[in-house]
């Protein structure tokens, strides 16, 4: 597969499993200097992963997902739009969201992400 290819699978697992309650499997994706920045504020791969696994808040890929991924080599840029679905609302909206991929040695981490 090429880096494309990888990116837009790693996306597909990334919003599957978003929430997921295995903290160890959704912080497989993350790199080790990971940074979160969106409305609820700005939070370090420990923060974040607490804010994930806790359920509160869910995201899906929206039917109009729009991904656009670019390849810089050892990095990538991913831009789409992402639905969160909050539980205890039932509330549903969508936001767009920038994802940023790093290559390290053999294997692809989060390095940031945005959402607005």
């Amino acid at each position: 597969m090429n880096a494309i290819e990888i990116i837009e699978q790693l996306n597909k697992d990334w919003f599957q499993n978003y929430g997921d309650t295995d903290t160890k499997k959704f912080a497989s994706y993350l790199h080790e200097d990971f940074i979160y920045t969106g409305k609820q504020g700005v939070f370090k791969k420990k923060e974040y992963i607490k804010d994930v696994v806790s359920g509160r808040i869910k995201r899906k890929l929206s039917a109009k997902e729009c991904i656009e991924i670019t390849d810089f080599g050892y990095t990538a840029l991913c831009v789409g739009e992402t639905e969160l679905i909050n539980p205890t609302y039932t509330t549903k909206s969508n936001h767009n969201f920038t994802l940023v991929w790093h290559r390290v040695e053999d294997e692809w981490k989060a390095v940031a992400y945005y959402e607005s």
